[in-house]
């Protein structure tokens, strides 16, 4: 159960003093609901940064948590509206309206700068949501690469494993060298793209990896007698 001084605890400074214990209270028997599982309590602390600036009302903020939770569970916009704002609801019932001319008050709630940053919250990002392919990806590309016959498939699928895997980067230090076409670090550059190229066609030809791995640059400069 919910209290006021956790709540307080995580709201932004800005919202702390109109919170309320009948707004706890409220928000409680609310979380009573067997199929959101105390699932709206959560989503009211998970969500509850979306107040930050202040210009939200926190009854607001509630409301479109409640309502957001109900869509998460699988609920209908109209349902979720329905569940949210029974009073509400029932008025526009009993004015004879029907669900498909309720619909645009829904979508009109729907659409709600705030309801639409609590929805925001509730996005999975896609790299988290889609991890276990990406893993199976990655075993796939180590079986070829330990397992295929060609040598250039086998490399191909290793590097990819090596691109996919590898340590991020703590720091990008970019360093503004002015220097011109005729610079060691350019001709470097220029030998070491040219290795790489000379490298693939080897492979392509069947030379053994292990002998293009020990492969290196050589520079040397013969000074006229």
């Amino acid at each position: 159960m919910l209290t006021l001084d956790v709540l307080k605890d995580v709201a932004p400074k800005k919202t702390r003093s109109i919170i309320t214990q009948d707004l706890v209270d409220k928000l409680n028997e609310w979380n009573e609901d067997p199929k959101l599982l105390g699932g709206l309590n959560e989503n009211v602390l998970s969500y509850i940064n979306v107040l930050q600036t202040g210009k939200y009302r926190i009854s607001d903020y509630m409301n479109a948590v409640r309502f957001v939770s109900y869509k998460l569970i699988g609920h209908s916009d109209i349902d979720a509206y329905a569940i949210t704002f029974p009073d509400r609801y029932q008025k526009l019932i009993d004015k004879g309206e029907n669900r498909d001319s309720i619909a645009p008050y829904v979508s009109m709630f729907k659409k709600n700068e705030l309801v639409v940053k609590v929805l925001e919250q509730t996005i999975v990002p896609s790299h988290v949501l889609n991890a276990p392919m990406h893993q199976e990806a990655l075993n796939e590309l180590w079986k070829i690469g330990i397992r295929a016959k060609s040598e250039m498939a086998r490399v191909n699928a290793l590097c990819k494993v090596l691109d996919a895997t590898a340590a991020p980067v703590a720091a990008k230090i970019e360093l503004d060298l002015k220097m011109d076409n005729s610079d060691s670090i350019a001709e470097l550059r220029k030998a070491t793209a040219a290795l790489a190229e000379q490298q693939l066609a080897s492979i392509k030809t069947g030379v053994a990896v292990k002998v293009i791995a020990e492969s290196s640059i050589i520079e040397a400069e013969i000074e006229n007698e």
